[in-house]
């Protein structure tokens, strides 16, 4: 047995118990604003499928709730937005134009299919070029 009060720690939480917090900063993303794009494509998809489902959970439940279609087609492009803003925030780290290029056309395409004529198709390829443009700023 082990000394009085101690606790059994995990191999992963001894790791992380030694890195000083500038490292783990550096790990999720947070100090090179890396992780930012990916939060906000997260958002994206939330607002977008997880409203549906929360939706689709109420009206099962006998709830009914009207939405405005433009107030949720326009959080579902702000959030797409944000996710380009933050791709743009890391091109003169990555010195590499294609991952705002694609981010910028997987919003526009979201913006089409929201306000334009919506197809599901068109949406899902937006968000399909989206989130790997969004995710490579950690390489």
């Amino acid at each position: 047995m082990g000394r009085a009060g101690a606790k059994a720690v995990g191999y992963p939480d001894a790791e992380l118990d030694r890195l000083p917090p500038e490292a783990l900063a550096s790990f999720a993303g947070v100090g090179d604003r890396g992780l930012w794009g990916v939060v906000a494509v997260v958002g994206a998809l939330a607002a977008c499928y997880g409203t549906m489902a929360l939706l689709a959970l109420l009206s099962l439940l006998g709830i009914s709730i009207t939405l405005d279609p433009g107030l949720w087609a326009a959080t579902i492009v702000g959030a797409a937005i944000l996710a380009v803003v933050a791709t743009a925030f890391n091109l003169t780290r990555h010195r590499q134009p294609w991952p705002l290029v694609v981010a910028g056309l997987g919003a526009a395409t979201i913006g089409y299919a929201m306000f334009g004529t919506y197809d599901p198709m068109v949406e899902g390829l937006g968000f399909a070029a989206l989130k790997p443009a969004s995710s490579t700023q950690f390489a």
